[in-house]
């Protein structure tokens, strides 16, 4: 994959096709989460008040300086805990208070339903051909060739949002186990190596005939991300047909016997733990880390954002796409979760939507140059990862990352359906689904007619 940044020969420098204008001190205006409203998910992406010496942080606040200097704007933002609701009340207002909503991939889903936001092929100046509009977002999150919501390089929670595995190096070389690395390149990392791996370390190392916290596992995770791990074996809810319309494809027997051998995965409490399962945690994330921390977890499945925060630990780790789940499976697939990524769309009230379409294709393509390779080399390769090895992961997982479309609709409740089944400890996902067939075949019908209206 071409390294963010550069172009595919590493030299010459895109620009974004722009036209000079200057916009008179208008406030453009983002509306976004913000600092403190979720711990793990409030990062800075869209804006930051002032300089602070952080990396990412100057870096967001010297693109907007740019950018509104270039073109006579004042690149703001309007923090919500739940900016597609703040951005519905203002639309139903009929007022032009946000150029742009970024928030996440589902929650924008509800948005398009009402009719409220613009298809971006229509907005003057974005060119969704570009580098720095995710291709595979704008081709996975289409509609009827239309693309109301998508995922740039404006910001850098989508990267954050992607499934991948960290593994222990120090529990690696103590138990004498291959290299993690090596079985990526070698296609040999799958679903059942990672398993039989994680058999050989766990223990009850205090001996005291239960396996808990106090213990030490081959896999960490976490009951609700069944369907995540299943999607790196191409297992979706819904994809497209020929006229670019979701079309359910969940249950087939390569589905259902991923599906399972996960599910059988997440009950075996002797060499799985699940972060619910801590007892007394002030955060059971951070609880996760520290057994990493400790040398008492081999592997675990996490997002990507665990990564920098892995890095305040001592721990010697390494980074690892999900693993190959399906026989004959030549590619790994990282997918991205739909309800933290974050992505932009238009509202329809926009007054001015070429001076939206400037400013955002402006904004977006100085983040590839500057936001996007700064996060990548000093937060992730620099500091976060410890070993040239990563890298090459990191670029393997980024370079076939999943949107699924019927996860970003929620067509059946088939995500609840999956995480349900994780806690509950059920695998006859046939059984579960075919309950539920019908629904979820209805509410693509109904998505369909709904879509169809709105052309």
């Amino acid at each position: 994959t071409t390294a963010p940044g550069s172009d595919a020969d590493g030299s010459t420098r895109l620009e974004a096709d722009l036209p000079d204008a200057a916009y008179d001190g208008y406030e453009y205006m983002f509306v976004t989460i913000g600092p403190g409203m979720n711990v793990h998910w409030a990062l800075p992406e869209i804006y930051v008040e002032n300089l602070n010496g952080d990396i990412i942080n100057d870096s967001i606040y010297e693109r907007n300086s740019r950018i509104s200097e270039r073109f006579k704007v004042t690149v703001s933002a309007h923090f919500s805990a739940n900016p597609a609701e703040t951005a519905r009340q203002s639309i139903l207002a009929n007022s032009d208070d946000y150029d742009v909503l970024s928030t996440s991939v589902s929650a924008a889903a509800g948005l398009i339903l009402s009719g409220y936001l613009l298809d971006l092929h229509y907005v003057p100046y974005i060119d969704l051909d570009k580098p720095w509009w995710n291709q595979n977002a704008s081709e996975h999150l289409s509609i009827m060739n239309k693309l109301y919501v998508t995922v740039s390089d404006l910001g850098y929670r989508d990267k954050e949002a992607t499934w991948i595995f960290t593994f222990n190096k120090t529990m690696i070389n103590d138990f004498g186990l291959d290299d993690p690395y090596g079985l990526v390149r070698d296609k040999k990392w799958t679903f059942e190596k990672m398993y039989d791996m994680a058999r050989v370390v766990s223990s009850d190392i205090n001996g005291d005939g239960k396996m808990d916290q106090n213990d030490r596992f081959g896999l960490l995770t976490q009951y609700h991300t069944a369907l995540q791990f299943a999607e790196s074996g191409e297992v979706l809810i819904a994809s497209k047909d020929k006229d670019d319309m979701p079309e359910i494809v969940f249950m087939n027997e390569k589905t259902e016997a991923i599906l399972t051998k996960v599910l059988e995965l997440f009950k075996d409490g002797d060499n799985v733990f699940h972060a619910s399962n801590f007892i007394g945690a002030d955060d059971i994330w951070d609880a996760q880390l520290q057994m990493m921390n400790d040398n008492r977890a081999l592997f675990q499945q996490t997002l990507m954002n665990r990564v920098l925060l892995l890095r305040e630990y001592e721990c010697d780790f390494g980074i690892l796409p999900q693993p190959l789940m399906a026989q004959g499976q030549t590619e790994y697939r990282a997918p991205v979760d739909l309800g933290c990524t974050s992505s932009v769309s238009i509202p329809v009230t926009a007054t001015d939507p070429e001076r939206t379409g400037v400013i955002l294709e402006a904004l977006t393509a100085d983040s590839y140059y500057s936001l996007i390779p700064n996060y990548y080399e000093v937060a992730i390769k620099g500091k976060g990862l410890r070993d040239e090895e990563s890298l090459e992961m990191f670029d393997i997982i980024f370079g076939n990352r999943i949107y699924d479309i019927g996860w970003a609709y929620n067509f059946g409740g088939i995500p609840e359906m999956v995480s349900a089944m994780g806690f509950a400890g059920q695998t006859n996902v046939l059984t579960q689904y075919n309950r539920r067939e019908k629904m979820t075949h209805n509410d693509v019908d109904k998505f369909i007619s709904t879509i169809t209206e709105l052309q």
